[in-house]
């Protein structure tokens, strides 16, 4: 995955049953962190809601 050009720093507030589960994902999917499939998932959220509007 490529950096992006100006990052803006998020934060994300989860329950525990949430991060338990991405921790599963990344464990599954071979993922480098949790941070890495939060900002894929939120790019294809984004990508889908510009497509849509």
């Amino acid at each position: 995955m490529k950096k992006p050009k100006n990052p803006v720093k998020v934060s994300v507030i989860l329950d525990k049953g949430d991060v338990d589960a991405l921790d599963r994902i990344v464990k599954k999917e071979g993922y480098h962190g949790k941070s890495e499939i939060l900002r894929l998932l939120a790019k294809r959220f984004i990508k889908r809601y510009m497509e849509s509007s």
